[in-house]
């Protein structure tokens, strides 16, 4: 038996035992025994009468992890603390006591997880007893438990919080809890103490009711946000209800029963249901805010010096109508003096809004719940904890704060924050009339372990109202999932109310996800999740890996977040990723700094193929920046984003508006970021960022510092592979970054030196590029080199097979040649600047409309105006969907149409070659590949998104 013994020792002392102190401890002392049904049947040496006035704990190791607490001769135990892991339960056998200087604590985490077994009382001989998170329960045999669960006599303390107290057999004589002397010695505020604790009982027919108190000397009862449900006083027993107090003080009146924010619900006594008040004096007893709902008989019944008292059946909650004589003998108030705590109440779908949102009476509707008079917690001061039970769609126009200040959270029931083992219940939007939620007079909402999702039996149906709607108000969202909604216009997620004298909004958002949201319509006002202004007081808070993804604003500003920024120093975005986010000016974001700010975005932040539509700047985030605000990118990423013609930044497009507002980056990295070709040709300007300086003024270091950037294959339609900056004197603000380091790149260290980075890092003068431009001579390379040195950048020529004309002046979209065919003669010393390098500079041709005048055209080191061409259908966007390809028609169905040579380009884009015909007579190809044995200079054709048809074969083409 001592060796299992050891082993039980050890596993109490790790994994159970918080704090566990003795006098002595021997472990050849502790009694192990193997089956808890063995302690009634006596067949574990603990029960006997010689093991009076000890405690010990014994695992048991057979049964759902059983804790037992008995007596036992050897150690006295003074102090045990339980801290119940997972299925671990307390069983507690008969004639446990605590007694004087000796205290016992059990914690659990929560009553539906955990309970209390006892085998017949549970008795405090001058100890303490401390109960947390636990339920607890009668297990007697017999038909009746004879005694109370917890006897509490002189001298002894009790404290039970967030605990479900429950019974359904017959006590004839004793309450649940019960002190027939409850009196004091020693100097303690407090000897019983419950607090967010049930008693619920549907057969109970005792005397004494769930609690009975006798008063014999200057004690304290607390007994606050308690419920009591379910009581039925039995037949004959005259003095009881479901709380029921005696006073046996006479004069004295410095005792103090306070009864505060509790409900009584179906309760039925023989002259009272819920409070029975006895004795000589009743002002000891103070009844604060409580609400009465479904009791039979009266609410509270008194009784003093054999004259009974009456409170009225008209009882509203905190207003008690008092209408007899003997009422003002207790002393009833209303008081907001509380000290904060939790309230659980509860909501299902099969609920009803006349029930009492306990756990086993849910509401149906949240908005019942806070507005119901008497409240069901404390305004300002409690936390209302509205749990879902099921999936809902009943839930609308909920407000949060419409008189006063309140915190509600709204959470699954059973939700643990970071841990799954909860279920996850959804609010379908079903009801189009009225905002989900608003947030107003400083009231804070918690949204925890939840789905909100438009319904989808009305997916196709455009929302019009915000779901939550802040007027200074507090929203915090976790572990949430909102997603499948159709927004229209002026709608999105969350709005924060433009109000200049109260605008105190509050946003905290951790491990959620808002995904498949787009907001829809010709004047939509962007920022399909959040929208709206930051004004001093305000924070937007986003961390912990919440995602964005596919949320869109089809013709507003910020696919995701739109916010007009005046004053913040705390708001950050931490570890957040945007995925496939779209709008017209800002794909995922779009900021708006006009006041003192410092906004970050950091700790692995990334924005992935996040867009423009419209050709809008800024594929992932469109920001501008004056008077001291100012963004701040750390240790951020931005994979595949892109804008289109007349777009700018890929990435990101940044404007300075003055020298004391701007930008800063550390450890930013852009990878396959790019400006696409669109219908103008012109801007599409930083393949990942695009900086818009307003000001001449010289860079303050604060507002200006881009370091340790890391770019990866970015692309410009325009300029700028990787920057491009338009600024008033790009020379004056060249020389200010290289004189400063205002722009560093991981890895190289002579970007200002070696002239290798020109069509990277280029510039452009405000004057020259105010409206746009094409013109290659009109940029510079920020850090040495020439645009020319790179063929990269196109010369455009027009051609429109209809209308028109082969003449030396032919070239724009408003005077355009015949064919390209007539481009191909050109002597480019006559028709192209200085900067036009042969064989190196790619010329593009635009076809405007469809033709069949081209023919046996040749692209090679022979051709007069060069050899690396780029055909693309006029307004052709790549990669966008419903585009018009333009066609070239072949006018014979046996000659070749281009013919390629050595060392040179001929890229199509968006092109459909029609009349085709497969035919014996057919000998040559329609484009021709002059291939070299070597692999130096091999000709090189591209077809991007171009058709070939065929006509189908005819005897007139044989």
């Amino acid at each position: 038996m001592a060796p299992a013994m050891t082993f039980v020792l050890f596993v109490l002392t790790f994994s159970i035992v918080s704090a566990f102190t003795s006098d002595s401890i021997n472990n050849r002392d502790l009694l192990y025994c193997e089956q808890a049904d063995k302690i009634s049947q006596n067949e574990c040496p603990i029960n006997t009468q010689q093991y009076q006035y000890r405690i010990f704990v014994v695992l048991n190791q057979t049964i759902n992890e059983a804790l037992i607490l008995a007596k036992t001769k050897f150690q006295e135990y003074k102090n045990i603390e339980l801290t119940l892991d997972f299925n671990q339960h307390v069983f507690v056998a008969k004639g446990v006591e605590i007694n004087k200087d000796n205290s016992l604590k059990i914690s659990g985490s929560g009553y539906n997880v955990h309970d209390i077994a006892i085998e017949e009382q549970f008795s405090l001989n001058g100890g303490s007893l401390t109960l947390h998170k636990i339920s607890l329960r009668g297990i007697s045999q017999s038909a009746t438990f004879k005694t109370a669960f917890i006897t509490i006599n002189p001298d002894s303390k009790l404290l039970i919080d967030e605990c479900k107290i429950i019974y359904s057999l017959t006590l004839p004589e004793n309450a649940l809890i019960e002190a027939t002397q409850l009196k004091q010695i020693i100097e303690e505020r407090y000897l019983v103490q419950l607090f967010n604790t049930s008693f619920e009982n549907s057969e109970c027919n005792g005397k004494r009711g769930f609690i009975y108190l006798e008063i014999w000397s200057e004690v304290s009862v607390q007994i606050k946000r308690c419920s009591f449900q379910g009581y039925r006083g039995a037949a004959g027993s005259g003095r009881n209800g479901a709380l029921t107090i005696v006073d046996h003080l006479g004069g004295i009146i410095n005792a103090q029963i306070i009864i505060q924010e509790c409900i009584f619900v179906d309760n039925e006594g023989e002259l009272a249901g819920s409070i029975s008040v006895l004795g000589n004096t009743l002002r000891i007893v103070h009844v604060i805010n409580c609400s009465f709902i479904n009791n039979r008989m009266k609410d509270i019944q008194l009784k003093m010096n054999n004259q009974e008292g009456d409170i009225s059946e008209e009882i509203k909650g905190m207003i008690i109508d008092d209408k007899k004589t003997q009422i003002e003998n207790l002393i009833v108030q209303q008081s907001y003096k509380r000290i904060n705590s939790d309230v659980n109440l509860f909501v299902s779908d099969s609920g009803s809004d006349s029930n009492v949102c306990l756990d086993t009476n849910p509401c149906l509707t949240i908005k019942s719940i806070l507005e119901r008079t008497p409240p069901l917690f404390g305004y300002s001061t409690d936390i209302a904890i509205i749990n879902l039970k099921s999936d809902t769609k009943q839930q609308s126009n909920i407000i949060i704060g419409s008189s006063d200040v309140i915190q509600t959270v709204i959470q699954s029931n059973g939700f643990v924050q970071g841990q799954s083992s909860y279920s996850q219940y959804t609010i379908s939007y079903s009801q189009f009339t009225n905002t989900l939620f608003q947030i107003n007079l400083l009231s804070k909402l918690s949204i925890q372990g939840i789905k909100i999702e438009q319904d989808s039996a009305q997916i196709t149906q455009q929302v019009a109202y915000n779901l939550f709607q802040l007027n200074n108000g507090s929203l915090t969202v976790i572990d949430t999932i909102i997603q499948n909604f159709h927004f229209k216009n002026q709608s999105g997620v969350i709005n924060l109310v433009q109000n200049p004298s109260t605008n105190n909004n509050i946003i905290a958002i951790s491990s959620s996800t808002f995904q498949d949201i787009v907001q829809e319509g010709t004047a939509c006002v962007g920022g399909s999740i959040i929208h709206g202004e930051i004004r001093q007081g305000s924070s937007l808070i986003i961390n912990t890996e919440t995602l964005f993804k596919n949320c869109s604003s089809q013709t507003g500003s910020g696919g995701a977040i739109k916010l007009v920024i005046l004053y913040d120093y705390t708001s950050e975005i931490n570890k957040v990723t945007f995925d496939s986010c779209q709008s017209s000016q800002g794909g995922a974001i779009w900021f708006d700094f006009i006041g003192p700010s410092n906004f970050q975005i950091k700790n692995d932040s990334q924005f992935i193929k996040c867009k423009t539509n419209n050709n809008g700047n800024g594929g992932g985030i469109w920001t501008q920046h004056k008077d001291n605000g100012k963004l701040n990118l750390i240790d951020t990423s931005f994979s595949e984003c892109e804008c289109t013609q007349e777009g700018n930044g890929g990435a990101i497009a940044f404007t300075q508006i003055n020298q004391y507002g701007g930008i800063g980056m550390d450890n930013v990295s852009f990878s396959l970021c790019k400006t696409l070709l669109g219908s103008s040709q012109k801007y599409g300007w930083g393949g990942a960022i695009f900086i818009d300086i307003k000001h001449s003024d010289t860079f303050q270091v604060y507002f200006f510092n881009l370091s340790s950037l890391v770019f990866s294959n970015c692309i410009s339609a325009g300029k700028g592979n990787n920057i491009h900056i338009r600024s008033p004197n790009i020379a004056n603000t060249a020389q200010d970054i290289i004189a400063n380091n205002f722009i560093t790149v991981y890895g190289i260290s002579d970007l200002f030196t070696s002239g290798l980075y020109p069509d990277d890092y280029l510039g452009i003068n405000t004057v020259d590029g105010a409206t746009g431009t094409n013109e290659a001579n009109k940029y510079t390379p920020l850090f040495g080199g020439s645009v020319s040195d790179q063929p990269s950048y196109s010369y455009q020529f027009y051609v429109n097979g209809k209308t028109g004309q082969n003449v030396p002046t032919c070239r724009q979209d408003d005077d355009p040649c015949l064919t390209m065919k007539y481009i191909l003669t050109y002597n480019p010393i006559y028709v192209l600047d200085s900067y036009y390098i042969k064989g190196t500079t790619n010329l593009t041709i635009v076809v405007m409309k469809n033709t069949e005048k081209e023919n046996d055209e040749e692209i090679s080191t022979q051709t007069p105006i060069g050899n690396r061409f780029i055909v693309k259908s006029d307004g052709y966007i790549q990669g966008t969907f419903g585009q018009t390809k333009l066609r070239i028609i072949t006018k014979s169905y046996y000659q070749t149409l281009f013919q390629i040579q050595a060392g040179s380009l001929l890229e199509f884009i968006g092109i459909q070659f029609d009349n085709l015909q497969s035919s014996p007579l057919v000998q040559e190809p329609l484009i021709n590949i002059i291939q070299l044995t070597s692999e130096i200079n091999q000709p090189i054709l591209s077809l991007i998104e171009c058709e070939f048809k065929q006509d189908p074969p005819s005897s007139s083409a044989s």
